[in-house]
C-alpha cells in the first residue's frame, strides 16, 4: 500500500512501482 500523501511522489512514479510489483510477483524468480 501506498502513502500517497507522504513526500514528493508523484502518480508516474505510483504506476512504475505498482507495475515493477505486478510484474515482478507475475514473473517466475530467477
Amino acid at each position: 500500500m501506498f502513502d500517497l500523501f507522504d513526500g514528493p511522489v508523484d502518480a508516474d512514479e505510483l504506476i512504475d512501482r505498482s507495475t515493477d510489483t505486478l510484474m515482478r510477483s507475475m514473473l517466475p524468480s530467477t
